[in-house]
């Protein structure tokens, strides 16, 4: 009987010891739970469930610098007024971006391909690799800020651009105003206008069409996705 109690015993302090083990293991991986979260990868803004952290948002800011004087925001109100302002457009390209994650959109690799190469031919040859070296702007960062730039521009373009026409009679009608013309005046001139004349008209009436849709359309988006921006995080 004594060899058993004995075993007994045994296996008793080490389940004991083994209980001590687990309970420490745990009381390490509450504290590491509980442990500060990295500031940098704390959300800054978040529109529906498009969210950006404050290292992206530190990212895109330093892009949209590009090209100008690292020195420019030295001042600190100036700074700040800058990054505020760049808040505001941050946010309209997530409304943007958010309502594309909700269609399934992606951006599309041609059109990837081709920004790039039209951003990169901008420069004189191994400028563009300098302003990345001087603006301290990591290529990946620069990759997704381009990929969200064409995807931003297929989401308008779907959402917005494929639904706002210009009429022949709205061209008419421009034109007279720009004449002078009353309403109901003779049209015959009008209408024979050079084709060169009514496309520039076209166009011209097409992008404020364009311009007033999108307001419309971005008002729409506010209203149906939930915005946070912590400023506080901006420093």
């Amino acid at each position: 009987m004594a060899v058993v109690w004995g075993e007994r015993d045994a296996r008793s302090g080490g389940m004991k010891r083994a209980g001590r083990g687990i309970a420490a293991v745990l009381v390490l991986a509450l504290c590491a739970c509980s442990s500060p979260p990295d500031p940098e990868e704390q959300t800054v803004v978040r529109v529906g469930e498009t969210r950006l952290s404050l290292r992206d948002f530190e990212s895109r800011f330093l892009i949209s610098r590009m090209g100008g004087d690292p020195d420019e925001l030295e001042d600190p109100a100036s700074r700040a007024m800058a990054r505020n302002r760049f808040m505001g457009q941050l946010v309209e390209e997530l409304l943007v971006l958010e309502r594309g994650r909700e269609l399934g959109m992606r951006p599309d690799p041609a059109k990837l391909a081709r920004a790039v190469k039209e951003v990169s031919e901008g420069y004189p040859p191994g400028a563009f690799e300098e302003v990345f070296a001087r603006q301290a702007v990591r290529e990946s960062a620069w990759m997704r800020a381009m990929e969200s730039r064409v995807m931003v521009e297929e989401v308008i373009r779907k959402e917005v651009g494929e639904k706002v026409q210009v009429s022949d009679e709205e061209i008419t009608a421009f034109l007279q105003r720009e004449r002078g013309l009353p309403p109901g005046a003779e049209l015959a001139e009008v209408q024979a206008e050079e084709r060169a004349v009514r496309e520039a008209a076209g166009r011209m009436l097409l992008r404020r069409k364009e311009e007033l849709a999108y307001r419309k359309w971005l008002a729409g988006l506010k209203e149906r996705y939930v915005i946070e921006i912590h400023r506080e995080l901006l420093g």
